[in-house]
């Protein structure tokens, strides 16, 4: 045999094994492509048009949230998911499998989609009535209802929005069920309180808002708080710091000064602007040496506040020098 006879067949060899190695390895899938929810409940999705792999059928998993299971194959790039129950959230799970070997796991999380009578011009998620009570002089009680629940409540969420129309501060919450408790409102304050359901499933759905004008009925300050103490022998100088007019805002009157038997003082409160200034009190004509116990208290359009109790004792008087 020459040697361009042996460099031939040996090329071939080579040629030979090489082609058998490609055959011979696993091949694994790639993950798929565009899985979803459609809006019948068909889980779909594709396949890449440069997948090397010849795919024979697909694992197809199901995990709810309530440990509910489904595993099943299929030949198909869809699925009906129609059986499962709306108002668990689900996890889809695809795999391709290829000569009986599992390729990459596509995932996605979600809820079954509302039925098709559902769709977004069917759909009724306006409410039968929405309920504001006052139950505490800062807290409001929200309560509401759908005119029908054949929509899926489950899979429905609320967002409260409430504007403090002094301020024009707005605060969103999203919540669940049919009623929730609003914090930390001013009396005298004006709100804008508004409800809209929509549906966190597929489709997206919105409801039409509802809405409320809330002004908060006057309610007491609260009890005034010592910032500045001056004591002489016949003066005492405070100065008291009033609840701010962000958490109060019901117009300041007075401030009431109560020394029991010796001696009761009203001091006029008028802010030209929304800012609470410390408002000060001077006693004078006290008695030397002398202890004085004084209930402080600051009247607004609702009365008056809770008192605060001080004890305070005047110094003695300096002998005179000659």
């Amino acid at each position: 045999m020459t040697m361009v006879a042996m460099s031939i067949s040996f090329t071939l060899l080579v040629i030979y094994f090489f082609a058998f190695d490609v055959q011979g390895e696993e091949c694994v899938a790639g993950a798929v492509l565009n899985l979803q929810i459609s809006v019948e409940a068909n889980l779909t999705w594709q396949v890449s048009e440069n997948e090397p792999c010849d795919i024979e059928q697909f694992q197809v998993d199901l995990l709810g949230d309530r440990e509910d299971e489904y595993h099943f194959k299929v030949n198909s790039t869809f699925v009906d998911l129609s059986f499962l129950e709306i108002c668990e959230q689900w996890q889809f799970m695809v795999t391709p499998i290829s000569n009986g070997i599992a390729g990459y796991e596509r995932r996605i999380t979600g809820h079954i989609p509302l039925p098709s009578t559902s769709s977004l011009a069917g759909a009724d998620l306006s409410l039968k009535y929405f309920n504001v009570t006052q139950v505490e002089p800062r807290i409001l009680l929200l309560q509401w209802d759908l005119n029908n629940h054949t929509h899926g409540d489950c899979t429905l969420r609320y967002r409260i929005t409430v504007t403090d129309q002094d301020f024009s501060i707005i605060r969103d919450r999203y919540v669940t069920g049919y009623s929730e408790q609003v914090f930390h409102l001013s009396p005298c304050g004006m709100y804008h309180i508004a409800i809209r359901p929509f549906n966190i499933g597929y489709p997206t759905i919105e409801g039409p808002m509802s809405a409320r004008e809330i002004e908060l009925p006057p309610h007491p300050q609260e009890r005034p708080v010592l910032r500045e103490l001056t004591i002489g022998p016949t003066t005492i100088h405070t100065v008291w710091e009033l609840e701010n007019y962000f958490n109060q805002r019901c117009p300041v009157r007075s401030l009431h000064v109560d020394g029991g038997s010796q001696f009761n003082v009203e001091v006029p409160v008028s802010f030209p602007t929304e800012e609470r200034l410390p408002v000060e009190v001077d006693l004078k004509g006290l008695k030397p040496d002398n202890m004085y116990f004084l209930n402080v208290s600051v009247e607004n359009m609702g009365g008056l506040s809770s008192s605060t109790l001080i004890g305070v004792q005047t110094l003695e008087l300096e002998p005179s020098r000659d």
